[in-house]
């Protein structure tokens, strides 16, 4: 591990220090405040910021591929947590049997248990290994905060008499050319985020709609227990999965 990056203390993934959330579990992150090094003798120059033709075109927005991303980010932050909850309770436990505060006999079943369901989550979250960590914006937003670094050192760079002022003005020139474009691009897939964003929040309301119908249902016997357990976990499942994608989405844009 680098030092431009560190560990998401939800899923133990690495996340970068630029990432506001884990592209892992979509947990929010700690970001570190940049640090620039004024002790480097390296050239800004030699800095690569995206070519014109790179960003020139509009990124493409795939609905589909936002969807299954998020939502599997979701379900692995979910997992995540639920396995470090699973840890603090057999450490709680261990340390009450330590302190002798509860017995033997009534521990060992508790923990064996806890253990089962802990490596029951291992199994589900190791599906996830090949899951994309980049989203097209978020790559976009990767850029545009590389161009602002640039921007930064070029801008302290003035200070050193050694290099021309004229070189800096033009690399200056040429990352705030890259940033406009950049910030083009940013508007144009924010646009279409926006609107998939209230498509999300339409389908979230309609399946609270169909949660408070289910109940109704059960109320008034129309359906059978079994059935209506069976069919509120699968709702609640996706009432809670749309609510959290909708607050990741939300989180590309900000």
């Amino acid at each position: 591990m680098d030092e431009q990056s560190e560990k998401c203390p939800t899923c133990n993934n690495i996340v970068k220090n630029n990432w506001k959330y884990c592209r892992h579990c979509g947990e929010r992150v700690t970001k570190k405040t940049e640090m620039l090094n004024e002790e480097s003798n390296i050239s800004i120059f030699e800095s690569s910021l995206p070519s014109i033709h790179e960003v020139s075109t509009e990124p493409e927005f795939d609905r589909d591929l936002y969807y299954k991303v998020l939502s599997l980010r979701e379900r692995r932050g979910r997992l995540s947590k639920e396995k470090k909850k699973l840890k603090e309770d057999i450490s709680a436990l261990l340390s009450q049997l330590k302190s002798s505060l509860i017995t033997r006999e009534y521990a060992a079943p508790k923990i064996a248990e806890l253990k089962s369901r802990t490596k029951s989550v291992n199994e589900k979250l190791s599906g996830f290994k090949e899951l994309p960590t980049e989203l097209p914006v978020e790559i976009l937003n990767d850029e545009m905060d590389a161009v602002k670094g640039t921007i930064r050192k070029l801008d302290k760079l003035k200070a050193d008499e050694s290099i021309s002022k004229d070189a800096i003005k033009t690399e200056k020139e040429k990352a705030k050319d890259t940033m406009l474009l950049l910030q083009d691009q940013k508007s144009k897939v924010s646009g279409h985020i926006r609107n998939w964003l209230a498509d999300l929040s339409s389908e979230l309301k309609s399946e609270r709609k169909d949660f408070d119908s289910l109940n109704i249902k059960f109320k008034i016997q129309e359906i059978t227990e079994d059935t209506f357990k069976e069919r509120k976990e699968s709702v609640v499942d996706k009432i809670e999965e749309l609510d959290n994608v909708i607050k990741m989405v939300e989180g590309l844009i900000k």
